[in-house]
Formats: structure tokens, sequence, C-alpha cells
């Protein structure tokens, strides 16, 4: 959750009512919401599963695939993460 929260998803997490039961700071937790707002949704996602790690970007692969799912935007962004395993590997 704090990755989500760090890449400015701290309100939904804050919507859902689980910062408590996670025991994380709402103010750290809401921080980052002005500065990320500049990135779309899509975007804040992509560099939230790079950021947890392989498992997390093959996730965003295969959800990259479902525009039955989500929408373009989000699928558009997703399907960096193909463009960067092949860089990376």
């Amino acid at each position: 959750m704090r990755v989500f929260a760090k890449h400015g998803f701290g309100a939904v997490i804050d919507k859902l009512g689980i910062i408590a039961y996670l025991k994380l700071n709402k103010k750290n937790i809401t921080n980052n919401e002005q500065e990320k707002e500049k990135l779309s949704i899509g975007e804040r996602l992509r560099l939230s599963l790079e950021e947890l790690g392989p498992t997390f970007v093959k996730l965003g692969q295969i959800l990259s695939t479902r525009a039955d799912l989500l929408p373009n935007d989000i699928i558009e962004e997703l399907e960096i993460l193909f463009k960067e395993e092949f860089k990376l590997g």
C-alpha cells in the first residue's frame, strides 16, 4: 500500500478505510496526491507495478490484454511494461 500511496493513490487507500488496519499515517499517505496529479492514472499504476517488482510487472502485462476491464489510456500505459521488459532482458 505504501508504494501505491507513494505514486498518488493515497486518496483511494483512504476511501477504502484500510489506513488504520495497515497502521499507516493518513498524512503521509495523502501527501503525494498533488505532486502526482500531473501523471495519469495509467502512468501512476505502471510506476507502482514497476517498483513492486517482476511479479507485479507481469500482472500489469496481463492486465494490459484486458481491454474489456480497463480503459484504453490505462491499457496503453501498461503495454509499456512489455517494451521495458525487452529493454532490460
